[in-house]
């Protein structure tokens, strides 16, 4: 019986990760890129907010930075981004923006990509595991709009949320060294 609801859950996995909507594929053919050309990528899985299941999104290395524990197991990002306010009303909903965010929904600048967003996921210090909610995950996150300096979304996540590949990593680095790297002197 153990088994037989093993081989359910993996089949469930498989069928949120390679549905189109969750778009792993395609985010995870960019982080071979990066990965080649630069050594590190970033994938962020979220859950969709448009089907049941999950979303991948490949990150571009300017936008992160990341950080390690005593281990060197990533435990913490600082991600940088730019949203339009059409996007920033999708994702936080049009009642939490701030005004000057609101001010440009409906006009010809609401698609343009020039407000910088910054979500921060750290583990949570206070986790309490009786509790439901965020408070509960062990990882906190935040999103900020730096604009106003005014918290869009206080959230958090069982497991970090973005996954960091590094293709090759010298003894004390963080980020990693790619074959192309190796190549560039020659």
């Amino acid at each position: 019986a153990t088994r037989l609801w093993m081989d359910e859950v993996a089949n469930l996995l498989f069928r949120y990760r390679y549905t189109p909507t969750a778009n792993f594929s395609g985010q995870n053919h960019q982080i071979y890129f990066g990965l080649g050309a630069f050594g590190t990528g970033a994938l962020f899985t979220d859950e969709n907010s448009d089907s049941p299941g999950l979303r991948y999104r490949a990150i571009h290395l300017g936008e992160i930075f990341f950080y390690e524990n005593h281990q060197g197991v990533v435990d913490k990002a600082m991600r940088r981004f730019r949203l339009s306010a059409r996007q920033c009303a999708q994702q936080f909903g049009e009642d939490k923006l701030p005004d000057d965010i609101k001010s440009k929904l409906g006009t010809a600048n609401q698609d343009k990509q020039d407000l910088k967003i910054l979500h921060c996921v750290y583990p949570n210090q206070f986790m309490d595991p009786s509790r439901l909610d965020y408070m509960g995950k062990a990882f906190s996150s935040v999103y900020i709009a730096l604009s106003s300096k005014m918290m869009l979304r206080e959230g958090g996540y069982n497991t970090f949320p973005y996954a960091i590949a590094r293709h090759t990593l010298y003894p004390g680095e963080v980020y990693g060294r790619s074959p192309a790297m190796e190549a560039l002197p020659a």
